[in-house]
C-alpha cells in the first residue's frame, strides 16, 4: 500500500505527512476497503493522482484481503487433515496396544 501512496512523489516533508495520516486513519486493508473513496481522497490530496491512487488502493487491499482468507482456508484444511492423520495413527497404535495387552492376559 505504500507504493500506492508514494510512487511518483518527492519525497517532502507533505508527502511524509500525508502518507502518515493515512496509514493512522486507514491502518488496515480491511480498514481501507470499508473507507468511502472521499476520505481517503482528502487524505492523499497533496500526493496528487488521487482519484488513480484511492483506485489502487482499495484493489490492493481487496486483493490481500481475498488473499489472506484463502491462505487461511487452506492452512485450516491442512491443519484438519493433519489432525485427522494424527488421530488415525494413534487409533491404530492404541488399538495394537489393547490387543497385545489382551495377548497378555490370554497367557
Amino acid at each position: 500500500m505504500l507504493v500506492c501512496c508514494c510512487s511518483r512523489t518527492s519525497g517532502g516533508l507533505i508527502v511524509r505527512s500525508s502518507v502518515a495520516d493515512f496509514f493512522h486513519a486507514w491502518p488496515t486493508p480491511s480498514a481501507v476497503i470499508a473507507a468511502e473513496a472521499r476520505d481517503i481522497v482528502a487524505a492523499i490530496r497533496p500526493l496528487g493522482m488521487q482519484a488513480q491512487r484511492v483506485e489502487a488502493l482499495k484493489r490492493m487491499s481487496t486483493a490481500f484481503a481475498t488473499t489472506v482468507r484463502c491462505v487461511a482456508a487452506v492452512l485450516h484444511a491442512l491443519a484438519l487433515s493433519a489432525l485427522a492423520e494424527c488421530c488415525a495413527r494413534a487409533g491404530l497404535v492404541l488399538r495394537q496396544r489393547v490387543s497385545w495387552l489382551r495377548s497378555i492376559r490370554a497367557r
